[in-house]
Formats: C-alpha cells, structure tokens, sequence
C-alpha cells in the first residue's frame, strides 16, 4: 500500500501562504500613555507583544461570595467523585474554603472629550447617581420659575 505521507515517497508538495493579522480597537486617549513592549519567547519561538496603558475608573460594586467543601488536592478531587461512602468514610476528604471577591469597575477611555458630563456620570456609584439626578431636577426647577 502506498502511503501518502511516507516521508521517503513524498516528492513534492505544495504550499499556500496565508495572511494573518491582528487588529485592536483603541481609544485615542489610550494610546497617548501606551507602553509597547515586544519579547523574544524563546520557548515558543515566538515574539510577543503587549499594550499597556490606563483609563480612568471607578469601583462601583464589590461582592464577594464564599464556597465550601472544594478539594484541597486533586487526589482529594478523586476521592470525592469516585469513592463510594464507606471508603470516604476509612479515607476522609480533605476541603477548603474558598472566597472570591466580585468587582464591577466602570472605565471610561473619553472622559477627555469636551462632554465630561455624560461619562463622569457613567462612572459614579447608582446612590450618587440618584443624588446626582435629583441635583439636576432641583437646578431645572429653579430655572424654570
């Protein structure tokens, strides 16, 4: 049977060159402070790159959420799924706890265009937000009588 891929019948192959690219939307005020750094990864064989900046921000929700009765070890993952309750009784599961902590951050890359108001608002706490509006209805008022 002739194979195909035999490295000793193959004569002649053919090859294509493809494109590949990589694309990355960003803020004007973003790439003012942009630091590029470009590495050698010589375990890959490979360059890499990377982008770093800052935006403006504000923490605007934190939650944090507790979970019991994780595996501290993958032998203890093991033990857990696939013995049956008599040897998880002789070889006991050893568990941790684990909390993790949830924060919601609103970043806003246009807070230096002429319309601050808009995006400032975006980034503020919901009770200033609420405090915010009701400050603004109060100056409507005011203007209107």
């Amino acid at each position: 049977m002739n194979n195909i891929y035999d490295p000793y019948e193959l004569n002649e192959i053919v090859l294509e060159r493809f494109e590949v690219g990589m694309m990355m939307h960003i803020a004007p005020a973003l790439v003012k402070h942009m630091k590029i750094n470009t590495e050698l990864d010589t375990s890959l064989r490979m360059i890499e790159q990377s982008f770093i900046t800052w935006a403006l921000g504000n923490k605007i929700h934190t939650s944090s959420t507790k979970y019991y009765g994780i595996p501290l070890t993958w032998w203890d993952g093991f033990k857990q799924q696939y013995f049956p309750h008599w040897l998880k009784k002789r070889f006991p599961v050893k568990e941790r706890e684990l909390e993790r902590t949830f924060n919601v951050t609103h970043v806003c890359p246009h807070i230096v265009t002429p319309d601050n108001e808009a995006h400032i608002r975006f980034m503020m706490p919901p009770e200033v937000t609420s405090f915010w509006a009701q400050i603004q209805n109060e100056k409507e008022k005011k203007s209107n009588t």
